[in-house]
């Protein structure tokens, strides 16, 4: 009887024990967290090309590490430390699901921030819904990962189709243009391309395209292409692709002799400086394409000089344009969501105060709104033209109306 006592005694006070334990725990019972999350850390992954031939890309990881580093050397947020865990997918797929899976459930990050690629989304799309794992920016603007709204991806890119839309309808209006050769990605993404030229063209009926060229994301050789389009003698090419075959194309163009010809690229494909180191100055220069984040050389933007330190400081061999300003930019949209959530630091929450960014200007993007209807994120573009060596606007702000629908141009 007095052992089973003891043992009752025993029992009793260890429940005692690990009650107290448990209240006197910091953030147990005053708030809510996540995998990921500790009171002095928060891990992120990123998945991206950091090598071959769409290793470009890796400029985005650049730029997201580079702002983590500018937030962790002025405190972190809410004073915790934001610890970036980055893989190489190469542009391929099947490598993005196998690096999702190992971010995930090795690494137990929080969250996502600043993926690179259609496909490479497209093929993770699942595998986020079923651990419930938010995506915050990444380099797509496709419909087929924004319409309908996925509650766990929260975009940075203007919706594809209204792109090449405001391209196509500048290219008319400014330059001119009558006839149009499309080459684009041969699969649902880069079909987009032709609906945004085909949503153009229903204002402009004597405008036509002349010729049409498929490609993949994989292909390096396009000769055959450079030749339809010497034979379809149009008065512009438009690209949507990624900067790899934008490149090559482009190359191939000016190899046989198309020098004239009118070249204009999505901004996944031409919003980069390192395509003059790509093709050559010569080559690249006047190519028309679209940013939403202007140069550092022409930018108005006052914190710009704080991304050119940090990244300077960071990356000193890299160039402070392109792709780098959009992880820098994708950084930004994480960190203000992370600071609304306050100690309440889930997923769930997470993505809530993401829906509370309205017209928010509070990063490199001219503004971000998220809606429960729409997580493109970005609406507003400039068209540019490959100048001396630098991506240059050349057109004010054009902003896509979300709510109304329709493109809104500055006066």
């Amino acid at each position: 009887m007095i052992k089973k006592n003891i043992i009752g005694l025993i029992i009793v006070t260890l429940l005692l024990l690990t009650a107290c334990g448990a209240g006197g725990s910091k953030g147990a019972s005053s708030s809510e967290k996540s995998q990921g999350v500790s009171d002095k850390e928060i891990i992120v992954g990123q998945i991206g090309a950091q090598s071959g031939a769409y290793g470009v890309y890796d400029a985005v990881r650049q730029g997201l590490q580079s702002y983590f580093n500018y937030v962790n050397e002025e405190g972190g947020v809410n004073g915790r430390k934001i610890k970036l865990i980055a893989y190489d997918d190469k542009f391929e797929a099947k490598t993005t699901v196998q690096n999702a899976k190992r971010l995930e459930e090795n690494d137990k990050v929080f969250a996502l921030v600043g993926n690179v690629g259609t496909i490479q989304t497209m093929a993770i799309v699942p595998y986020l819904e079923q651990r419930n794992l938010p995506l915050i920016g990444l380099t797509s603007g496709s419909k087929v990962l924004f319409n309908p709204p996925n509650p766990n991806i929260f975009g940075n890119v203007v919706n594809y189709t209204v792109e090449i839309d405001i391209l196509v309808d500048y290219l008319i209006k400014e330059k001119g243009v009558k006839k149009i050769f499309v080459s684009y990605l041969n699969n649902d993404a880069g079909k987009e391309t032709l609906d945004g030229i085909a949503r153009a063209l229903e204002r402009y009926p004597d405008v036509k395209v002349v010729g049409e060229g498929p490609h993949l994301p994989t292909d390096t050789d396009f000769t055959a292409i450079a030749q339809k389009v010497k034979e379809s003698n149009p008065d512009v090419v438009v690209m949507g692709s990624g900067p790899s075959t934008t490149a090559n194309l482009k190359k191939e163009l000016h190899k046989i002799g198309l020098q004239d010809v009118l070249y204009a690229a999505s901004s996944t494909g031409g919003d980069d400086p390192n395509l003059f180191k790509l093709v050559g100055e010569d080559v690249w220069s006047g190519t028309i394409s679209t940013t939403s984040i202007p140069s550092p050389e022409v930018s108005k933007d006052p914190e710009m000089k704080d991304f050119v330190d940090q990244y300077k400081k960071d990356f000193p061999k890299s160039s402070t344009s392109g792709f780098a300003m959009w992880g820098w930019a994708m950084g930004q949209i994480f960190v203000e969501a992370v600071k609304r959530s306050g100690e309440e630091l889930t997923r769930e929450n997470l993505k809530k105060q993401l829906e509370t960014l309205d017209n928010w200007e509070g990063s490199l993007y001219p503004a971000i709104t998220y809606t429960p209807d729409s997580h493109y994120g970005n609406t507003t573009i400039y068209i540019t033209e490959a100048k001396d060596g630098a991506i240059v606007p050349v057109t004010k702000p054009i902003t896509y109306d979300v709510k109304e629908k329709t493109i809104k141009y500055s006066e």
